[in-house]
């Protein structure tokens, strides 16, 4: 896990299906590499929300989601926590 030296913006997506967990963990492997990136992790019991820490001035929000429909995953922001 990459050090947000105070910098870090929380955001969490909605996934629209479910995905399972070798789906998941490889969604979290490639956005976590991702310049910006801090962290990246579905909520434990709650496999539909995924919460991303960033640094939203080497990433913007849109770019993250994009990356996940990408995957052929269909899923929403739901917004800043």
């Amino acid at each position: 896990m990459r050090s947000d030296n105070g910098k870090a913006v929380e955001l969490i997506i909605h996934i629209n299906e479910s995905l399972d967990e070798e789906r998941r963990n490889g969604l979290v492997e490639e956005i976590s590499q991702d310049s910006g990136i801090f962290s990246v992790e579905f909520t434990p019991l709650r496999h539909h929300l995924v919460r991303v820490r960033y640094d939203r001035q080497e990433v913007q929000s849109m770019d993250i989601l994009q990356k996940i429909k990408w995957h052929n995953v269909n899923a929403q922001l739901v917004g800043p926590i």
